[in-house]
């Protein structure tokens, strides 16, 4: 089957689905469409640990740097 049946049968049939399946058939094309547009995806642990250091910032826990501070630190070196 040529890609264009194949989105001529999905157009022609997605109305029929049930809304269990069309819900999974809509979460794996945004998921895929999303990996297009930027190129990777984060793995679960990274998504962890970006939000315990969000939390960390978000209550004052951690240092932060403005860009000018870091660009010094990077030209002191």
């Amino acid at each position: 089957m040529s890609t264009t049946e194949k989105i001529d049968f999905l157009k022609n049939n997605l109305s029929s689905l049930d809304e269990g399946f069309l819900n999974v058939v809509y979460e794996m094309m945004l998921s895929q469409l999303n990996k297009k547009s930027n190129g990777f995806e984060f793995t679960e642990s990274q998504k962890k640990e970006l939000d315990r250091r969000w939390e960390l910032h978000k209550s004052g826990k951690s240092k932060s740097y403005t860009w000018e501070e870091v660009k010094k630190s990077i030209g002191a070196k």
